[in-house]
Parts: structure tokens; sequence; C-alpha cells
């Protein structure tokens, strides 16, 4: 119920419902990831860190916990936390795409140019394999895009939101990247 109210963005009743889920049962490391998304969401970023920081105390193998908290420093503008917490995602799941893809922004928005395209590399590796699997997911092109586009390699960025555009026509915001990169070029 509380994943229910969650995706129907109703937070007070997904907070009350995660809590309570916690009071029956406070070794459910889930519960304190999911209510820990929703506390960044609403911007209450202590309250998020400690809860997130629970998840992983609870079950240190938990790297979506570790990504998830990756994410909370990275909005935050820690980007030293940011980066130890997604490379402790990656540390217990390597191919985890998403933690490689983050902690290249991570890196880039530190400056990090070479640790940036390094993982940004291993993002699109992961990425690619992924449309192996599954062709027509258009969230899988725009991410290759971004990496391109991070990369200047502006043809390469072009074929893969089309491709997004393709598959996902009413989309809004892949048609905002592609006139992005028309400004960019």
């Amino acid at each position: 119920l509380a994943h229910l109210y969650q995706h129907q963005q109703q937070w007070s009743e997904a907070i009350e419902s995660y809590q309570q889920t916690i009071a029956l049962n406070p070794r459910y490391p889930e519960a304190y990831n999911n209510l820990g998304i929703i506390y960044q969401t609403q911007g209450d970023y202590e309250q998020a860190i400690q809860t997130l920081k629970k998840a992983t105390e609870m079950s240190p193998d938990y790297a979506s916990a570790y990504y998830n908290l990756g994410n909370l420093y990275q909005q935050m503008g820690e980007l030293q936390k940011s980066i130890s917490a997604y490379q402790q995602a990656l540390l217990l799941q390597p191919h985890y795409l998403e933690a490689h893809y983050n902690l290249a922004n991570a890196f880039e928005l530190k400056g990090e140019k070479e640790e940036a395209n390094k993982h940004y590399q291993e993002a699109a590796f992961y990425y690619q394999e992924t449309l192996h699997q599954h062709p027509n997911n258009a969230q899988t092109y725009i991410h290759l895009a971004n990496i391109a586009k991070t990369q200047r390699d502006y043809e390469k960025a072009k074929f893969y939101y089309q491709r997004a555009s393709q598959i996902s026509p009413h989309d809004a915001q892949i048609y905002y990247y592609l006139g992005a990169i028309a400004l960019d070029e």
C-alpha cells in the first residue's frame, strides 16, 4: 500500500504507511529506502539521510540504498559524499548502470573529467547491453544521448535522441534535448 501511495505521489499517506510497515517490521530496509526517497522528494534532507543510512546499516549489501544516498548528496551539492555512496553501490553491484552514470555526473560536476569519462563509458557500455535486451526503451536511448552530449559527440547524441523520439513521439523532453543540441553545435 505504501508503494502505491508513493507511486501516486500521495506523500503523507505513503510516509504513514511506510512508518506503519517499519513499526511492524523494523528490519525491513526497503521500507527505510523508500521512505528516505520520499523525504528527499519533500526536501527534508536530514530525515532522508538518516533514513537511507538506516537502510544501509540494516543491509550493508543494499546497493540501491547507497545509490539513493548518492543521489541525495548530489542534490545537496555534497559531491564527495555522493561519489563515495555511488562507489559503494558499485562495489556491491558492479553493473549498476545508473550508478555509473550518476557517478560520472558527480565527477563531472566536481571537475574531474577523466574520472567522469571513465564512468560515462562504463554506463554507455551497460546501456548498450540493455538495448540488446530491450531495443524499444526510449529512456535508454536518452541516457546514451546524454552521455554522447557530455562528450560533445553531437551527431551520436542526435541519433540517440531521434531514436528515442521514434519510440516515444509524445515525449516533449526529447525534443527539448534535440533543441539544446542545436544550440550547442
